[in-house]
C-alpha cells in the first residue's frame, strides 16, 4: 500500500511519542520503520514508500519452526 503521501505524518508520530513518553529509546524506531517502509517503496517498483499488509488467516507457504501451521 503506498504510504508516500503520509509518511511524514507517520514520521511525526514517533517525535509525539517521544514527548508524551519523556524518554529517549536507545533504538531508533523512527529510522527503522522510515528504512523499512523506503524499502517496501523499492520493492513495489511503483511507490516512494509503502507498506505491506496480509489477510487474516495467511499462511506462508514456507514450511520452517519459524512458521507453525
Amino acid at each position: 500500500m503506498d504510504i508516500t503521501d503520509t509518511m511524514d505524518l507517520k514520521l511525526q508520530t514517533f517525535d509525539l511519542r517521544t514527548k508524551i513518553k519523556g524518554f529517549e529509546s536507545s533504538f531508533d524506531y523512527k529510522g527503522f520503520y522510515q528504512a523499512l517502509a523506503r524499502m517496501r517503496g523499492c520493492l513495489s517498483n511503483k511507490f516512494t514508500y509503502a507498506e505491506a499488509y496480509t489477510t487474516a488467516g495467511y499462511k506462508p507457504a514456507v514450511r520452517a519452526k519459524f512458521f507453525p501451521l
